[in-house]
């Protein structure tokens, strides 16, 4: 049990546990518009408002403390100037309907943090750091705007303001554009209305389960130290590539062959049809988790493609 809304003919509020056993916390909004503040909430008010949300009269309640809030939504200009990055509560503040800040948060510093390893270590151009504000910007500003309009339908006991966007496509499956994404020429456009990944450029590599060195795992453990380069079974001429590519930049690629054989295999589903490709296409993902770039095809030239599309990404 975590979060309950409490709605009846004398209360409306939402209980939130502390320790599951004991400790709670209760939330109930009140309007300064008409003319209510904080004062008018005494412990013993507190009490007779706790007992009819609750359902009991005759409860024993202790009360630790009385404490006003107020939501906010709001989102920086700019996640960068200079020398200087925000992210997290610095960089945007939401209401916590659903749950979205801390994962906003995290999702910031994973962007960011291998960015400027890649620069830190001269792997990368430091214009690769511009790309945090393209990317993270956008993605915190659908968050908000989201958060806030479900707090709204709460407050408002079910008179939303909500458009069609589905919440875990708004917790993961948001699409980034910047020049740390290679595009494919696609007349689709990118869904909100449901958590569709497909491995996409740009969007979260999907998960899928494999066998691995003996043991099951997800597409997912095999991400977010370097590189990563999924393709076929036989995928001698994309290992060398990356082998290369890899030397020349200084940039290490990981690179796994999923199919019914070879070093990933797979348990149920098509690794080819979920990031749509042909047995014979590769797939590139960042640290971060997110897909760089797609062939869906084969490539005459392997070692000089991976080699244009790293140097795009980071130079």
């Amino acid at each position: 049990f975590g979060w309950i809304q409490i709605l009846n003919p004398e209360v409306f509020g939402a209980l939130i546990t502390v320790n599951n056993r004991d400790e709670w916390i209760y939330h109930v909004a009140y309007n300064p518009t008409n003319g209510e503040s904080p004062e008018d909430f005494s412990e013993e008010r507190c009490c007779e408002i706790l007992k009819k949300a609750i359902g009991v009269s005759n409860l024993d309640i202790v009360i630790f403390s009385i404490l006003p809030w107020a939501a906010a939504e709001q989102t920086a200009t700019r996640f960068q100037d200079n020398r200087v990055f925000l992210i997290g509560d610095a960089a945007h503040l939401m209401p916590p309907a659903g749950g979205f800040g801390s994962n906003t948060g995290i999702q910031d510093a994973h962007n960011l943090a291998w960015k400027l390893a890649a620069v830190i270590h001269k792997q990368a151009h430091s214009r690769l750091l511009q790309t945090y504000h393209d990317e993270r910007h956008y993605a915190a500003e659908v968050t908000t705007e989201y958060a806030s309009n479900l707090l709204f339908s709460v407050i408002k006991k079910g008179v939303s303001t909500l458009n069609n966007m589905d919440h875990l496509a708004v917790t993961v499956g948001y699409k980034y554009n910047s020049t740390a994404i290679i595009e494919e020429n696609s007349d689709t456009t990118h869904r909100m209305d449901q958590l569709e990944l497909n491995g996409k450029p740009g969007t979260r590599a999907p998960h899928m389960w494999l066998r691995y060195q003996g043991k099951r795992i997800s597409t997912l453990d095999l991400i977010g130290e370097n590189f990563v380069l999924f393709t076929g079974k036989d995928n001698s001429p994309w290992r060398t590539a990356a082998r290369n590519v890899s030397s020349h930049l200084g940039v290490p690629i990981n690179v796994y062959g999923i199919g019914s054989q070879g070093d990933c295999v797979e348990y149920e589903d098509s690794w080819e049809a979920l990031y749509d490709v042909t047995s014979q296409g590769a797939v590139l993902i960042r640290p971060d988790g997110f897909v760089a770039w797609r062939t869906k095809e084969g490539a005459s030239n392997p070692h000089l493609l991976l080699k244009q599309v790293m140097a795009s990404i980071l130079w």
